[in-house]
């Protein structure tokens, strides 16, 4: 029962340093004013695509680790890719994501849980290379205008 006082009040306290630095960082004002004007659409698309994406992602580390004789439900698999990415925001480079995931499931797994996230990177980066690839070549891009 400590233990979990003690992981609610850590979370608690570096929840709301986090907050703050971002308080602290950002002029609120211009955030704000950016916000009230973003196109609702836009904005709900986006978060679409994310919550989306996040899905078959999850799915492919659960194949990676159904290989690896370590099974796990896709509901856990979507929490955990979630809070990685919340994690990647604060920790520098996509590394900080991925060091979650391993993190989460090796805790689950004692220690079976590491094999699978490198092996889902190389993946990663070579479908969004190719879907770049694939959208620079099709994407019309506007003349530009002499001035």
């Amino acid at each position: 029962m400590k233990n979990r006082f003690l992981r609610v009040g850590g979370t608690l306290v570096v929840t709301g340093l986090c907050t703050a630095y971002l308080v602290w960082k950002i002029d609120l004002g211009k955030t704000l004013h950016l916000l009230a004007h973003a196109k609702l659409g836009y904005f709900l698309a986006a978060v679409a695509i994310m919550v989306g994406s996040v899905w078959p992602m999850a799915w492919r580390w659960q194949q990676l680790l159904d290989v690896r004789g370590i099974h796990e439900r896709l509901a856990w698999l979507v929490r955990a890719y979630f809070v990685a990415y919340t994690a990647g925001q604060l920790l520098p480079t996509a590394v900080g994501g991925d060091a979650v995931r391993i993190y989460e499931t090796a805790k689950r797994h004692t220690g079976r849980g590491e094999s699978s996230t490198p092996t889902a990177r190389p993946a990663s980066q070579i479908a969004s290379t190719r879907t770049a690839c694939t959208a620079s070549v099709s994407v019309k891009t506007p003349p530009s205008r002499a001035g």
